[in-house]
């Protein structure tokens, strides 16, 4: 938690509506997450983290793309597939940290999936 000179940096129950989530990813051992303080905006580059739901995304779309790409070069498929198959491993990885088998099966098989096109991108070359 961050201290300023009037205390630390809290918003008020309520003020934000995030303070369940907050709590939530506490409870399932999930790192902690500063809510930003007051409305929304309003605590940017107070050093607090963001949630790295846009990198995410943008890695699976990256992937995507690379797959694709791959079908007319070769090299840029396998290092989209080692890409993908990185990403799911570690999808597999963090649910079975936070105890979510049903949520790691669909990884698991994505991460199959992923191993699949690195090897037969690999075996066309």
């Amino acid at each position: 938690m961050r201290v300023t000179p009037l205390g630390p940096a809290r918003s008020p129950p309520g003020a934000t509506g995030l303070e369940g989530i907050s709590r939530e990813g506490r409870r399932q051992g999930l790192p902690g997450r500063e809510v930003l303080a007051g409305p929304a905006g309003a605590g940017s580059g107070c050093g607090a983290r963001r949630p790295p739901g846009a990198f995410l995304i943008g890695a699976q779309i990256a992937g995507a793309a690379g797959v694709i790409a791959g079908l007319w070069w070769g090299p840029v498929g396998i290092a989209a597939a080692i890409g993908l198959t990185l990403y799911f491993a570690g999808a597999v990885a963090f649910h079975l940290r936070v105890g979510d088998r049903k949520g790691a099966s669909p990884a698991v098989v994505l991460t199959m999936a992923s191993v699949a096109l690195i090897v037969l991108h690999a075996a066309t070359l």
